[in-house]
């Protein structure tokens, strides 16, 4: 199968170069004289009165009635090491329970499932899930050097109805295009810190006979606080664009990333206290490899009508060396993915339905995935062992999906319909770990999805918005079946379904003023959780609901230029600008029935609060102080401790500084301070144990650009 799989990925590829090859040699085309598709001209990067939410429309994609926000990462001082709070802090309700060691990401939203490796996220990179495997096992490992990130698109309520599956949001980071105003460019950046810390990055920008391109790598490490707490990370992507005629154009883009992390090990509150740099697994490691091509093309009908297609492929390589505290036998563990995915979207404006201003959309969706499982038993510091069990697994998915903005004058309805289909197929063939007979499970799922939004403009520049959506969870692999049990039962009939409701208003009623703000309400039903039986063993279930009220807002506010405004001067040619932003969720979240019913859902603080300002004088010193506050949060749906760590997360508050001199031209001076006042917190506990973090640290580099 993955023979098969890889090779009608190789013909896709190979019939899409012979189409763009056999459309140049007939085109007399030059790169200037292209159309604006969506996604195909590198362009200055918007002020943050342009950027604070998507547009209605872009592209291919409807963003109108839908709660959207945008991260543009050029406009704050440079991100290092993958700080993800940092990369996240003007984006309101994402809560990131950090790590040390950059091995997953582990984010949640409005406390929608279990943080753990993004899980309940759809984490994409230009409009390609990042998903391990996209329904069976939905871990994210792998997001892109945030040096590499142009913006990142956050999109609530009808981002499953636009992408698909998961019940939270979806995360898009967007990667930089080929600059179209020279034929070669370099920018490079070497950073060095604390605990060994080393970051280097090196991207390469240009446009010659009609050949745009963008190629960047990034190596990064660090020893860590503790033993074994070291990493290194090495990453890759090379993007290339040629036009194939006046109204399209074909573009290309690999990506590599391979990361090996030690894993210092959780610790008990007892020994959290007395020594937090404790190491209690010398030997646990983590290896994370991935290489995905994706090959997208557009063509513009009219100045009404476009179309893109998306294909990608591509392979995934999840190995864990993991030991009990205080011992040296050790679980090999490997999660091979194999996938294919291709996406086709059209987009039409058209006149009719008493509007002569409606836009349409509509497409499909096929994805893939082979993902074999396989456990063997070692020793210490070995990789290989004695085999314990395999397992086969296997993903069919499709959509189809469309979506329509009704505008009637300053008025908007946008109803929109998704059907997904998918078939998961998971069998044990053999396993030496357990006495009960091997598995052979399989799940098929329809679920359709609707949604629909209202605008209304109440202003030229300020819009109220209501969004009514729904989104679901899919099963997994461990659904059908878990070879580390000796109980073979799968999980109960039932789609975990998230309906919500949101209503706000968003505008920018001056120029120095930016903001979006909204209440909403969510019901997720047949959450799916884990029963302990009798035996010990654990039993992936479908039972309960819950319900989320909460509000949530942001805003960007120019000092210095409201007060120019205000007094007619230009106190912004003589000192520069001075924007402070800030942000918050307020949630209240409780379990209405099954077996956790009255608690509160894990991962969901009651208040999230975030903040900071950023000085930019002319250009050339820019000066950012950022602040992030947590409440107290439970870190399991039972609300209960374990016996050895509490059961809730503390409240905690930290600070972050980072600065960027401009010396000259082409050369910066880089530098920051992570957890500025030396903050004790930790965000994450899991059944083991709680997962320390670093001190305050410090960083220093330099940029140069040509």
């Amino acid at each position: 199968m993955r023979t098969a799989l890889l090779t009608a990925l190789a013909l896709q590829m190979g019939f899409a170069s012979s189409y763009a090859q056999n459309n140049a040699e007939n085109s007399n085309t030059a790169a200037q004289n292209l159309p604006e598709l969506e996604e195909m001209q590198a362009e200055e990067a918007a002020p943050i009165s342009e950027t604070f939410y998507l547009p209605e429309v872009e592209g291919t994609k409807v963003y109108a009635g839908k709660k959207t926000t945008v991260a543009v990462l050029d406009q704050m001082p440079p991100i290092v090491d993958q700080d993800l709070r940092e990369t996240f802090v003007t984006i309101p309700g994402i809560n990131v329970t950090e790590r040390a060691i950059p091995s997953n990401v582990s984010i949640s939203y409005r406390g929608l499932g279990d943080p753990h490796e993004s899980e309940d996220v759809l984490t994409m990179q230009n409009g390609i899930p990042l998903q391990s495997d996209w329904f069976g096992y939905s871990a994210v490992y792998y997001t892109p050097p945030i040096e590499s990130v142009e913006k990142i698109e956050f999109i609530r309520g009808g981002g499953a109805l636009l992408y698909g599956p998961q019940i939270g949001p979806v995360i898009n980071y967007v990667t930089p295009l080929p600059r179209t105003d020279t034929d070669f460019s370099n920018t490079s950046q070497f950073i060095g810190g604390s605990a060994g810390l080393y970051s280097i990055y090196t991207a390469f920008s240009g446009t010659t006979n009609d050949l745009g391109y963008f190629a960047d790598f990034s190596v990064k490490g660090a020893d860590g606080k503790r033993a074994n707490a070291d990493y290194l990370v090495f990453s890759g992507n090379l993007t290339t664009t040629y036009p194939l005629s006046d109204d399209s154009q074909i573009r290309f883009d690999f990506t590599g990333y391979s990361s090996n992390s030690g894993e210092a090990g959780t610790l008990s509150q007892a020994q959290y206290d007395a020594d937090r740099y404790l190491t209690t697994t010398p030997v646990n490691r983590i290896w994370i490899d991935r290489y995905f091509p994706t090959l997208t093309y557009n063509k513009e009908f009219s100045n009404d009508a476009l179309l893109e297609v998306k294909t990608w492929g591509g392979y995934q390589d999840r190995f864990s060396r993991r030991a009990s505290a205080g011992s040296l036998n050790t679980n090999l563990d490997r999660r091979e993915f194999y996938f294919y995915g291709l996406d086709t979207r059209y987009r039409r404006d058209w006149v009719g339905a008493g509007s002569d201003d409606n836009t349409l959309t509509a497409g499909f969706t096929f994805y893939y995935a082979d993902a074999p499982r396989t456990r063997e038993r070692g020793f210490s510091t070995g990789t290989t062992g004695t085999d314990v069990f395999k397992v086969a697994n296997s993903t069919l998915y499709g959509a189809m999906f469309a979506e329509n903005v009704f505008r009637y004058g300053d008025f908007a309805v946008i109803p929109s319909f998704r059907l997904d289909v998918s078939s998961l197929e998971s069998k044990e063939e053999f396993n030496t770990g357990v006495t009960r007979p091997l598995f052979d499970s399989s799940e098929t799922a329809v679920v359709p999805l609707g949604g629909l939004g209202f605008t209304y403009d109440y202003t030229e520049n300020n819009q109220a918005y209501l969004n009514l959506s729904t989104s679901y969870s899919p099963k997994d692999y461990g659904d059908l079946g878990n070879p580390t049990s000796n109980t073979a039962r799968v999980a109960d009939d039932g789609t975990a379904y998230n309906f919500q409701a949101e209503l706000g208003t968003r505008g920018s009623p001056t120029s120095y003023l930016q903001y979006d703000a909204s209440i909403f309400f969510m019901r997720l039903t047949d959450i799916v959780e884990s029963q302990t039986l009798l035996n010990g063993d654990q039993l992936q279930a479908n039972a309960g609901d819950a319900n989320y009220f909460g509000a949530e807002a942001a805003g960007s506010f120019d000092l210095i230029g409201f007060i120019d405004e205000q007094n007619d001067t230009n106190y912004v040619d003589q000192i520069g600008s001075f924007s402070l932003f800030a942000n918050t969720s307020l949630l209240s979240a409780e379990f209405t029935s099954g077996q956790f019913n009255g608690n509160t859902p894990s991962h969901a603080p009651a208040m999230l609060w975030k903040w900071g300002g950023i000085w930019d004088w002319k250009d050339r010193v820019r000066l950012s102080i950022t602040g992030q506050f947590n409440s107290k949060q439970y870190w399991q749906d039972s609300n209960t401790s374990n016996g050895t760590v509490p059961d809730q997360i503390p409240a905690y508050m930290v600070w972050d500084m980072s600065a960027e001199f401009i010396v000259t031209e082409n050369i910066s001076i880089l530098g920051g301070i992570n957890n500025l006042f030396n903050a004790n917190y930790y965000s994450r506990i899991r059944s083991n144990g709680i997962d320390p973090l670093d001190p305050r640290n410090f960083w220093l580099g330099a940029r140069a650009s040509f």
